[in-house]
């Protein structure tokens, strides 16, 4: 049985289109996180967007890196904690393509770097639970903390 997924936030603020896009994978069609293991697998192999097993809290919190609302998927048979706007049903789905796109955009650049990837998992501990923490490379900053623009060094 899997733990309930960690309170990230005391309350999380949706817009009416993150609500929506919520609602919209809840439909019982295949969610996939499109591109989540280009690095790992090729970009066009199936393996490289996944289909997450099962979305099993919604609404769960704000990610720890982009403040964006997050859901816990199951992939892999552990929970794994996602922003919301990561998940997409097939690349078919008009609803979803923006997403689908985004990413390929991204991976448009890193066509030069050899084992580049859009998105790393984290481990977190909470309550005696594990979780996978999704965090893609936009969300991260990318200066090292202390190196941010107009800072001043003693």
């Amino acid at each position: 049985m899997t733990a309930p997924a960690p309170d990230l936030t005391a309350m999380t603020v949706t817009t009416a289109t993150q609500q929506e896009h919520l609602e919209h994978l809840t439909d019982g069609a295949p969610v996939y996180l499109p591109y989540v293991t280009v690095g790992h697998y090729l970009r066009d192999d199936p393996a490289a967007s996944p289909i997450v097993a099962t979305l099993l809290q919604p609404n769960a919190g704000k990610h720890p890196y982009s403040g964006k609302p997050t859901s816990v998927v199951e992939r892999d048979g552990r929970p794994l904690i996602v922003a919301t706007d990561r998940l997409a049903h097939a690349r078919e789905c008009d609803h979803c393509l923006p997403t689908w796109e985004r990413y390929e955009a991204i991976l448009d650049e890193l066509v030069d770097e050899p084992g580049a990837m859009v998105s790393a998992r984290m481990t977190l501990h909470h309550d005696g639970g594990e979780y996978g923490l999704l965090v893609d490379a936009e969300d991260l900053d990318d200066e090292p903390s202390g190196e941010k623009e107009g800072a001043t060094h003693a």
